[in-house]
């Protein structure tokens, strides 16, 4: 085991103490920053209304916006079908195709 050698500068403190080495990893992410031009009122509204509904920045939501449609995250969908099916057995009621007929063919008030 190795020992720490710097024990002069904690004035002795550290002597005997063991080497403690940490392995350090840097990423770095580049960000670049765009500028939007001529962007139609309605979209800038419908981006601000958002924006304050999800309590972000427009920036943040616009990014958000951005994210969602380009790096859309993959669904597993046989977990998905498996947590609806446990989502539904503990519904009160059973649909069946008859019912959902007669509902479709009966009407609405």
């Amino acid at each position: 085991m190795k020992l720490c050698p710097h024990a002069h500068l904690n004035h002795g403190k550290a002597e005997g103490l063991p080497l403690l080495t940490t392995k350090v990893v840097v990423l770095r992410f580049f960000m670049v920053s765009m500028t939007l031009k001529d962007i139609p009122v309605p979209v800038h509204q419908a981006l601000k209304l958002r924006a304050k509904e999800h309590g972000r920045s427009l920036n943040k939501e616009a990014l958000a916006c951005l994210e969602s449609i380009l790096l859309p995250r993959k669904v597993d969908t046989d977990q998905l079908l498996t947590e609806i099916r446990r989502h539904r057995e503990g519904l009160p009621g059973k649909l069946s195709d008859q019912l959902l007929e007669e509902a479709r063919t009966s009407g609405r008030p």
